[in-house]
């Protein structure tokens, strides 16, 4: 058995010490290079002659993976083997630096040497998926499953909306290595209808990604869930990591199944080059039946495979249990809400907002190019400056009008013209501030209005998604037609798009949001009183901060700080917020415009009055870095593996990421818990009331008139119900706000533009 391990450049690392067998060695590059290794560097008769030459070829990390067999994801990837041929796994010299990377690299090593000695069979899997090609068989399936205690469904769409797109088939399975497919076509029947929602009723379903399959399987064939299980959610609950929780990666790490979509993908890659259109055009409806089924009934089985495994580990842990079960769950049926009622913009106010824009984007550019350095500099170039060329834009501000350069880089090494170098660089020349407008400006216009435009359904409302798995510390996040988190929080684009989310008539806007929730938090995690005396004087926060901290040194009211002290309540804000996630005293003059030195003596003040906080914060970042992993107080686990890194820039960055957890996983989960509340108080009232956001630490939702009082009243009990998280007698606090559009006032001041 000949082998031959392929690396990027020589280093010291010795691959005898993974490999039980002998092997050759080659390197793409006889020389060290830390940049991307290019195609045109690889001597492709060597590549080829090897494929030739060696039984089995051991990729060492991504670019020989990317370069030698078009492998594009190590880490999926790694200890699988792909055209009989190649193996893969990540470069061991990481390892040091991220250790949460040995379990996955050492599984691979162990695949790679069971491949090599032929321990490990390369044969397909072999599994019952079944085409179902007519009604009378889906009404035989459906009769036989009956009775069946946990079924998996999966849908196939010819699109992700689920509000403009349509199932085109479903995958079912009711036990392992089985799955079947049913195409559209014959779901349309009474008698069938009435079978499978028979099953979907008196089985629990188990799906993956239940908020996409539920919505879709009711909107197009009107079949609703009732009990029903997802094994995205156990899993995100067991490892909470990023980018870890697809069904194909599943399906590789817990079945037989390795990478079983690899040949439908590149069917798909050359289909589209056939038809002449991109990858992102490509809809699932263009694959043939013949084609599609196998793939589509392995879905299924892959979900309850892995429920089978990852469940009862659920089980027999309370924490999980309730992480699983009374957040994440029930967190679903909240979203498909949410995401259901939509979005309430007003299409005049957008449309005015858009013509605005425009306007203003037009008068600044006249302002622009009629400017006469401006028109110097044109005629030096011999071409009209390109607003978006970047190259002539660095030309044009550092060259010919010389103004001193900011600082901050871009990846490559050239001086950055992005949002944070602009706000500078207008500061100091009209014409930067020129072009920082125009950018601000096209930006509102294209990634908000323009888009909510064309994305609004025929109800006038925009349906864009909310994610529960996509943080490590359990915020939401938003994706889909528009990142509902991420709208604009001042000026001009607060005011034309939180405005144009308006009412309707005999409606209102109501936003609830938590009060310094992250330092309430801290207080109580903590046990500092003198923090914890903070709340309850009732008082505005960063004000009585200010009392607390120099009382001695003040000579005015709490109420008149904010008023006379402005530059003591910033930096204590910063100081505030920046501490508990391991900001410095550099950070923190930064963030409050004072000097380090006087950042470093408010944080040392800061710490003699609220010693318990800093005790609390230490022992934390202890234990952390002691046990690699931490939990929150309402029982979700931050894993942190690389605290063992020894990179100190690593371990630090993971110790304030956990930190971080402890203190906003809470504040987080206080809110999805208390809107999980809130819309069954809805549901059980028959209430008129659409939630519709969940913006941060806001709640929103559109009220009638009539109801707001007592909706308010309601909602801010469920949020200060005592979760084992409060200070006795002063429950966490809520801001609302009450108007006929999100902007509470703003879309007026904007109007007259």
């Amino acid at each position: 058995m000949s082998v031959i391990v392929i690396d990027k450049y020589p280093t010291k690392t010795d691959y005898s010490k993974y490999f039980d067998f002998d092997f050759d060695t080659l390197h793409l590059l006889e020389h060290k290079k830390t940049g991307k290794l290019l195609k045109r560097e690889i001597d492709q008769d060597i590549v080829d002659a090897v494929k030739d030459t060696y039984d089995y070829v051991i990729l060492i990390g991504a670019e020989p993976a990317k370069h030698i067999a078009s492998i594009t994801n190590v880490t999926d990837s790694q200890g699988y083997l792909f055209d009989n041929q190649f193996l893969v796994v990540t470069n061991p010299a990481q390892l040091s630096i991220k250790p949460s990377m040995k379990p996955a690299f050492n599984a691979a090593v162990e695949r790679v040497c069971q491949y090599v000695a032929g321990k490990l069979a390369t044969s397909e899997y072999i599994a019952d998926l079944r085409l179902i090609k007519t009604e009378a068989e889906v009404c035989e399936y459906f009769n036989s499953i009956r009775g069946t205690q946990f079924v998996s469904m999966d849908t196939e769409t010819d699109g992700l909306s689920k509000y403009k797109n349509f199932v085109i088939g479903m995958s079912v399975s009711h036990e392992e290595n089985q799955g079947v497919y049913i195409p559209y076509d014959l779901l349309f029947e009474t008698e069938t209808f009435k079978l499978i929602q028979d099953v979907m009723d008196s089985s629990t379903l188990i799906y993956h990604n239940a908020k996409f399959d539920i919505p879709f399987l009711r909107n197009s064939f009107g079949l609703k869930t009732s009990k029903y299980h997802d094994t995205l959610l156990i899993h995100y609950t067991l490892r909470e990591k990023q980018g870890t929780h697809s069904l194909k990666q599943l399906g590789n790490a817990y079945t037989q199944f390795k990478f079983y979509d690899t040949p439908l993908e590149e069917w798909k890659r050359a289909h589209c080059r056939s038809i002449g259109i991109k990858l992102s055009e490509f809809c699932y409806d263009m694959i043939p039946i013949d084609i599609m089924y196998k793939y589509a009934a392995i879905d299924a089985a892959v979900t309850l495979e892995v429920f089978n495994k990852l469940y009862p580990i659920i089980q027999k842990n309370t924490r999980y249990n309730l992480t699983y079960n009374k957040l994440l769950l029930q967190g679903t049926d909240l979203l498909i809400t949410i995401e259901d009622n939509g979005i309430p913009f007003d299409k005049d106010r957008l449309e005015l907002g858009r013509d605005k824009l425009l306007k203003l984007i037009g008068e600044v550019k006249k302002e622009f190019y009629s400017n006469p350095k401006i028109k110097e500099f044109e005629d030096i170039q011999g071409a009209k400056v390109n607003l978006n060329s970047i190259p002539q834009l660095t030309s044009l501000l550092f060259t010919f009008l010389n103004i001193t350069p900011t600082g901050i880089m871009t990846d490559s090494g050239a001086h950055s013209l992005n949002k944070e170098a602009l706000d500078i660089l207008g500061k100091e020349h009209p014409i930067a501030n020129l072009v920082l407008k125009i950018r601000k400006y096209t930006k509102i216009l294209n990634t908000y209005i323009i888009k909510i435009l064309d994305n609004l359904d025929r109800d006038g409302r925009l349906r864009t998604n909310f994610n529960q798995t996509t943080t490590t510390s359990g915020r939401l996040s938003s994706s889909g037609t528009l990142n509902a988190q991420q709208l604009p929080r001042e000026g001009v684009g607060a005011a034309l798009v939180k405005g144009a989310i308006k009412a309707r008539e005999g409606y209102v806007i109501v936003s609830q949001d938590l009060s310094t929730a992250e330092m309430y938090v801290a207080a109580v995690l903590s046990g500092d009183k003198a923090l914890q005396r903070v709340f309850t004087s009732g008082e505005d926060f960063h004000s009585s901060m200010c009392m607390e901290v120099f009382g001695g040194q003040i000579d005015c009211l709490v109420s008149e700080i904010k008023e006379q002290l402005p530059e003591l309540r910033n930096a204590i804000k910063a100081v505030s917020f920046g501490i508990l996630f391991g900001s410095g005293p550099k950070k923190v003059a930064e963030s409050a415009n004072i000097s380090e030195f006087k950042a470093s003596e408010i944080i040392d003040d800061y710490f003699k009055k609220f010693s318990d906080l800093k005790k609390w914060l230490d022992s934390s970042k202890k234990e952390i870095r002691r046990v690699g992993h931490t939990w929150s107080v309402l029982g979700r686990k931050r894993r942190v593996p690389d605290v063992y890194s020894s990179d100190r820039s690593v371990v630090g960055h993971e110790i304030r990421s956990a930190i971080n957890f402890k203190i906003q996983s809470v504040a987080s989960d206080i809110n999805i818990l208390a809107c999980i509340e809130y819309q069954k108080w809805i549901d059980a009232n028959n209430l008129d009331i659409k939630i519709f956001g969940m913006v941060h630490d806001s709640i929103l939702a559109e009220v009638p008139i009539a109801l707001v009082e007592e909706s308010s009243r309601m909602l801010k009990i469920f949020t200060q119900t005592d979760r084992g998280c409060s200070i006795p007698g002063t429950p966490i606090g809520v801001d609302v706000e009450v108007g006929s559009d999100y902007s509470f006032g703003k879309w007026e001041e904007y109007e007259s533009l």
